[in-house]
């Protein structure tokens, strides 16, 4: 977590507000938190009394913002010092686009290099690609707040792939990018929700793909992907995340 506080507090772009909810921590998180709250004073804690879940979470803290951007940020992965200065300037200069990802670089729990991933940079490849799986991890996104409150923000329902459904709604009305830089070092955890729920997340992908081609985002030819992803469910997340790379 000190890490993925840590990287977002040395960004080369300072203008920002660092929102970070708590999400009804027992352990010593809230008081971590707090220390950084006294040293930087662009951050402000917010306290679920008790656990309320990622999608509601996520919510909470958007409504509680009030920049023009809205970065996403896990707690176990870190981001390059100038990942917010090139998003920014791509969202600046891409007024079409309602959100930018980076290339990203996957780490085991101890921080080491396993491999890397290079995204498309051509907006029709990426949305070619994102009906197949989800190329942007969530923790990458740069969103433009005026797109993500026309299409309503995350879908309170979905507790699992809220970003895939929310990727799926934007991209019907705005453009998408990547900012061709490894901007993400994302961490591989033995507790993420790929691996503790990965049933519940295959289904659900599987339902917000249905919903992309059921309002006209995709030909129904696009279901003949829905073969490809049913072996996920029995597929064991660690090889998975080894596909992924090559996905």
């Amino acid at each position: 977590m000190q890490q993925a506080i840590e990287s977002i507090l040395a960004q080369t772009f300072s203008d920002f507000e660092y929102i970070i909810v708590d999400d009804g921590s027992s352990d010593q998180t809230l008081g971590i938190l707090q220390e950084y709250a006294q040293r930087d004073q662009r951050i402000l804690i917010l306290q679920n009394s008790n656990n309320q879940g990622l999608t509601k979470s996520l919510n909470k803290g958007i409504r509680a913002s009030q920049g023009e951007y809205i970065a996403r940020m896990d707690a176990d992965d870190i981001s390059h010092p100038d990942r917010f200065k090139l998003q920014v300037a791509f969202l600046n200069a891409n007024p079409d686009a309602g959100l930018v990802g980076s290339w990203y670089i996957k780490i085991d729990e101890r921080g080491k290099e396993l491999w890397r991933k290079e995204l498309p940079v051509d907006e029709k490849q990426l949305r070619a690609q994102l009906i197949r799986s989800n190329p942007l991890p969530h923790a990458s996104l740069l969103l433009r707040r005026q797109a993500l409150e026309k299409v309503g923000l995350y879908d309170e329902s979905w507790k699992v792939s809220q970003d895939y459904e929310l990727l799926f709604r934007m991209s019907w009305k705005w453009n998408m990018g990547v900012v061709p830089a490894f901007l993400l070092f994302s961490r591989v955890s033995s507790s993420s929700v790929t691996n503790t729920r990965n049933r519940q997340q295959v289904l659900a992908a599987l339902r917000a793909r249905r919903k992309a081609i059921q309002r006209g985002q995709y030909s129904r030819f696009a279901y003949l992907y829905f073969f490809l992803v049913l072996p996920s469910l029995v597929v064991p997340v660690s090889l998975r995340q080894l596909l992924k790379r090559f996905m």
